[in-house]
């Protein structure tokens, strides 16, 4: 397992999992039907207006208020699975989503909540986000890159996954079993965590998906077509240069690349990618040199991107935030009996007038919650402290100084406020006014413990905080104050 794929996996297990151990597995007797025995940590929480209010989170658990969140009762989910979120359309109709995909979906406010069959858990794969937008219409993100649709209520699950093309990158990286796959019109899936999907209330179109890599996409249509939002600030340095055949990188070019390395090396979130290139000559060269094999060339390739590779590394860059581009395929004999054209594209794609290694400085926070005010203005929340926020419906982004470099688990929109909610008791406010966000000075508990979620009902003026151990928040006045409301005193 690569440090890159370690750290993901800790952060997903920060923000989903933060007190496992903590937990008593056994249920106490003697309790009256909806009464709350275990207060188990919980993932999220749906606002749907004043009066009536969800939250969900670890071993199966779902609380509802009817009372503005004064009192609660548990639903009976008859599943031990943890879910990671929680969407009601309206005071009926809803669902929640979570581990190895399950999907459960109620039509009468929670009293009975039913098991729905769909692609990922046949997969078992975790979901971590979903959205309901009337009774008929949700959408559910999750791992390995998953976005599944119902438009009849949850009876069938469409799959929309992120999926890898015989002409993507990556596709020379699957085994040989997933890339027979895509060559017969399967899906493979990619190796990306959509951690959050939100969408505008109807008649709005518009929904965002966000997850690790600094993953944004976004649809105008409904979910007819997603296209890839951008982070602002990626910078792309001048080609390092080479001499024909050459693979050492001169003195004023590491000069770069050293200073480079100090104006990043303090932002994790920020990686740098490597793109080596030879010209036609050095592959004509090569080929003809050893009778169409490219081994050579693979190396002339592989020593350009080494080169350029150590330089960082000796500047104190750490190689899990180094990518190379381009990655020679050592197995190209088998892949080119498969796709007879799988080599000519190869270096179609490495080839450029002059010998040269591109650089340039790729933006890929962890991103875990996106939350909108309308169609155009919007937030993200992020590992280490990382805030973006967007005003042109999420075609960019930019950051927005947070202040701390705790994990940011949710962000959302009062009536007239912007609260942001993370790990250790973290929360940041700001106006809507100037989006200067600060340590809240008055209004809130101090507790030491995860908030996972936060969100208002349409007005912007009740709102509710769940996070560790049954921990739940109310607010009245569009979060400017805040009250525990559970777990019971």
């Amino acid at each position: 397992m690569s440090l890159s794929r370690e750290l993901r996996m800790v952060a997903a297990l920060l923000f989903f999992l933060p007190a496992l151990a903590c937990h008593d597995y056994t249920f106490r007797p003697g309790l009256s039907t909806g009464e709350i025995g275990i207060y188990d940590d919980l993932f999220a929480v749906s606002v749907v207006n004043e009066k009536v209010v969800f939250a969900a989170g670890y071993f199966g658990s779902i609380y509802r208020s009817k009372d503005g969140g004064e009192t609660w009762k548990q639903q009976k989910t008859d599943t031990t699975f943890s879910i990671y979120d929680i969407s009601m359309a309206d005071e009926n109709n809803g669902w929640a989503v979570g581990q190895i995909g399950i999907i459960l979906h109620t039509d009468n406010g929670g009293r009975t909540w039913t098991t729905q069959e769909n692609p990922k858990s046949q997969q078992q794969t975790n979901l971590f986000s979903v959205q309901a937008l009337d009774a008929n219409t949700a959408w559910a993100v999750g791992e390995w890159g998953s976005i599944i649709t119902t438009i009849n209520g949850g009876r069938t699950w469409q799959d929309n996954s992120l999926s890898i093309s015989l002409d993507d990158p990556s596709f020379q990286w699957l085994r040989p079993t997933d890339q027979e796959k895509v060559r017969n019109g399967e899906m493979v899936f990619r190796d990306v965590g959509l951690n959050d999907i939100y969408c505008r209330p109807l008649p709005s179109k518009s929904c965002w998906i966000v997850g690790e890599y600094g993953k944004v996409f976004y649809t105008r249509n409904g979910g007819q077509a997603w296209s890839e939002g951008k982070i602002s600030g990626t910078s792309k340095l001048p080609p390092l240069g080479f001499e024909a055949e050459g693979t050492s990188i001169d003195a004023a070019e590491n000069v770069r690349l050293s200073e480079l390395v100090a104006e990043i090396i303090d932002s994790p979130h920020l990686k740098i990618e490597i793109d080596p290139f030879v010209t036609k000559a050095e592959i004509a060269s090569h080929l003809a040199r050893e009778a169409g094999d490219p081994t050579t060339l693979f190396e002339l390739i592989e020593e350009r991107a080494g080169e350029a590779n150590s330089v960082l590394v000796d500047e104190g860059m750490y190689s899990d935030r180094i990518f190379t581009e381009g990655y020679p395929p050592w197995d190209w004999e088998e892949l080119t009996e498969e796709d007879p054209q799988f080599l000519n594209r190869y270096l179609t794609g490495r080839t450029k007038k002059v010998p040269n290694v591109g650089v340039r400085v790729l933006h890929r926070p962890y991103l875990f919650h996106v939350s909108f005010a309308d169609d155009q203005t919007g937030l993200i929340a992020g590992l280490g402290g990382i805030l973006l926020e967007t005003s042109d419906g999420g075609l960019t982004w930019g950051y927005s100084e947070s202040t701390t470099q705790e994990a940011l688990f949710a962000v959302t929109y009062s009536s007239n406020r912007l609260i942001a909610v993370g790990e250790k008791g973290l929360v940041r406010v700001a106006s809507k006014a100037d989006t200067h966000w600060e340590k809240p000075r008055t209004g809130f508990p101090k507790l030491f413990s995860f908030f996972r979620d936060v969100s208002f009902e349409h007005g912007g003026q009740v709102g509710f905080m769940v996070g560790q151990k049954g921990t739940i928040l109310r607010s009245t006045d569009a979060g400017g104050t805040w009250e525990k409301v559970l777990p019971l005193d």
